[in-house]
């Protein structure tokens, strides 16, 4: 969780609601762990190439759950965001400052798995439509959680996440907002965080579905 709220002050946008969609995001992604994990929280990698061939094979041999690219690796969901896909590995090498398409379990590394989660959800990298999280939350607007959602995994449990967002906003809130200090070194701005405990989850999927970027996010 520390890993996650910490994020915000390099890659974060110093919104409120933001940062109440990031955890509430996480919470849904990890199976309410909080801590990078592999799909369907398997391990190791040859037990969960056998998981998504088995859940996901049918769908054809182009998709996610088939090795790709020069280096013959599987690019099923890892990390706290859930990374899935060739195309999102390569696209968020230069994010994660190394090269996730050689080495995709590098986006299990807690630091590296916080920054792609805020980086994604704030530009809408995955988003089909190209809107960023401030799209769909704007900061002096109604919020849109429905559709929030597509800036990871079209509307899948958008209402579910919906409600652990609006947990996570009430907390920040209550503790004062996001309130900006000067770092030390005269370093940019960075928020004072709030750490409120996670929301009463709901009973977590045994797997979750993660549609093709720009093609079944829409």
């Amino acid at each position: 969780m520390d890993v996650i709220l910490d994020a915000f002050i390099v890659t974060g946008d110093r919104r409120e609601k933001t940062l109440a969609y990031v955890p509430a995001t996480a919470y849904h992604e990890t199976g309410r762990r909080m801590v990078p994990v592999r799909e369907g929280f398997k391990t190791p990698n040859g037990t969960v190439r056998v998981y998504v061939q088995r859940n996901y094979g049918h769908k054809g041999k182009d998709w996610y759950c088939w090795p790709a690219g020069p280096y013959g690796n599987v690019y099923y969901g890892r990390g706290i965001v859930q990374l899935t896909w060739h195309e999102n590995y390569v696209k968020s090498s230069k994010d994660a400052g190394v090269d996730l398409e050689k080495h995709p379990d590098k986006a299990l590394d807690p630091v590296i798995g916080a920054r792609l989660l805020h980086a994604g959800l704030i530009d809408g990298r995955w988003n089909g439509r190209g809107k960023g999280i401030e799209h769909y939350l704007p900061t002096n607007g109604k919020d849109d959680l429905r559709n929030a959602r597509r800036t990871v995994n079209v509307t899948d449990k958008w209402d579910q996440i919906g409600r652990y967002y609006r947990a996570f906003l009430k907390a920040i809130k209550e503790a004062g907002g996001v309130p900006m200090i000067e770092a030390p070194g005269n370093e940019p701005f960075a928020p004072v965080i709030p750490r409120p405990k996670p929301p009463q989850p709901d009973k977590p999927d045994p797997a979750q579905h993660h549609p093709k970027p720009h093609q079944a996010r829409q």
